[in-house]
């Protein structure tokens, strides 16, 4: 069971022991400041923030722990940063909400923030994502196997024996998450069975740190990126890692009718390839200033391919799209059910990677960048989940028809999901 906050009727909280699952969760980080704020942290926002968060039923914020600011060094953890940790850690215990904090982001949102120790220069190397590491662009960077080297294994044992030693007894930590944000995809390891291997170790070094007190997670991107990883989420959840999926219907064409079909769809098929339930984070952009729509024509990066136009919805349609899973998803046993961001991202961060090339991550939010409630929001409040969950049912599959073809696969899966034919 979990204690969560209530409302009572003079508006301050009580701790009760809920039941219900999933819990609530949003990816956090003080709105004004953006995701890399931990050396200069204002921590009255955040205490505010984290007060909005709880006040709206949320009960677990994902905290990104950007491994380029905590680790500069494979040697050196930064205690700054940790300072930061603590103090955060301090205000969401006092409003009652669980943290789970996301060790090694090294991506966010498509591009790589690495630290430089992890990175090798090569003059006619051409990445295929955009690559950051102290403070600027690293157009010729190779990241070096930091799934399989030794050095590198070793320097991500370093991070999390300080951080899980240290914090592990903190009453507001939920659990601990290995990546996130796409970290596998967008750093692939040299073979499925390689990711394995390296989250069993990784597992296996935080339960030393704090003799096993929290479970470990490990976040996977959205069904397409984690294609290759599909038929092995079953050895993850045998190690003991408990599998979060982030999903972002936008990215495909065959589910723009359905969006909220996909996520559940996307549900039940990691379900199908694990031992347990996975939890789903949902990512959904609006239109800013409750406009109707809203329309944003980027142009091309060069003269062989054209212009991108992107269509964000009324905030009507997260609306729906979060009733819709509180009705299916909310009434399972799947642990975690979370919006991909609590707020929208300020104008004045959007020159700021990873928001001057992430453009609809800027609207994610349940809040606009203002603090303004989105229809989401509200309903978020007014929701409650039921008190007997049930089983999340697996999908009816041949995983191995992925390896063929994956993304008609997916096409096709989904199209048989809405007709109720698997």
């Amino acid at each position: 069971m979990q204690s969560v906050p209530h409302i009572n009727a003079r508006g301050g909280r009580k701790t009760v022991e809920r039941t219900t699952t999933p819990l609530r969760v949003c990816t956090y980080w003080p709105t004004r400041q953006g995701p890399f704020f931990w050396e200069q942290a204002d921590l009255g926002e955040i205490g505010d923030e984290l007060a909005h968060f709880a006040d709206l039923g949320g009960d677990l914020v994902r905290l990104l722990l950007p491994w380029e600011t905590f680790q500069p060094s494979a040697e050196r953890i930064n205690t700054q940063a940790l300072d930061t940790l603590g103090r955060l850690l301090d205000l969401a215990h006092e409003e009652h909400v669980r943290v789970l904090p996301v060790l090694f982001t090294g991506v966010l949102f498509g591009q790589r923030f690495l630290p430089r120790w992890a990175l090798q220069l090569d003059p006619t190397a051409r990445p295929f994502a955009r690559t950051l590491s102290e403070g600027r662009e690293q157009p010729h960077a190779l990241v070096k196997n930091i799934y399989e080297a030794r050095p590198l294994l070793d320097a991500q044992r370093r991070l999390i024996t300080e951080v899980v030693g240290y914090f592990g007894e903190h009453p507001a930590i939920y659990a601990w998450d290995l990546s996130g944000n796409g970290l596998p995809a967008y750093v692939p390891p040299r073979t499925p069975e390689a990711l394995v291997e390296w989250a069993a170790l990784l597992r296996e070094t935080a339960r030393e740190a704090e003799e096993g007190r929290h479970p470990v997670w490990l976040t996977l991107p959205d069904a397409a990126a984690s294609l290759p990883f599909l038929p092995w989420a079953w050895d993850l959840t045998r190690e003991g890692l408990h599998v979060l999926v982030e999903t972002y219907p936008h990215i495909y064409p065959f589910a723009a009718d359905a969006p909220a079909d996909f996520v559940r769809f996307t549900a039940h098929l990691w379900r199908a390839t694990a031992d347990a339930a996975p939890g789903v984070l949902v990512g959904v952009a609006t239109a800013p200033n409750q406009e109707r729509e809203h329309l944003l024509v980027l142009p091309a990066e060069d003269d062989a391919t054209p212009p991108t136009t992107i269509r964000l919805p009324h905030e009507s349609v997260q609306a729906h799209i979060w009733q819709t899973l509180f009705e299916t998803l909310g009434q399972s046993d799947a642990p975690l059910l979370g919006n991909a961001t609590f707020a929208d991202v300020p104008p004045v961060l959007w020159e700021t990677p990873p928001f001057d090339k992430a453009i609809r991550p800027r609207f994610m939010g349940l809040l606009a960048d203002n603090g303004r409630e989105k229809e989401a929001a509200r309903l978020w409040r007014e929701t409650r989940l039921a008190a007997e969950p049930t089983p999340l049912r697996p999908l009816d599959v041949d995983l191995e028809a992925l390896r063929a073809e994956p993304h008609a696969t997916l096409a096709r899966w989904f199209r048989q999901f809405r007709e109720g034919e698997i």
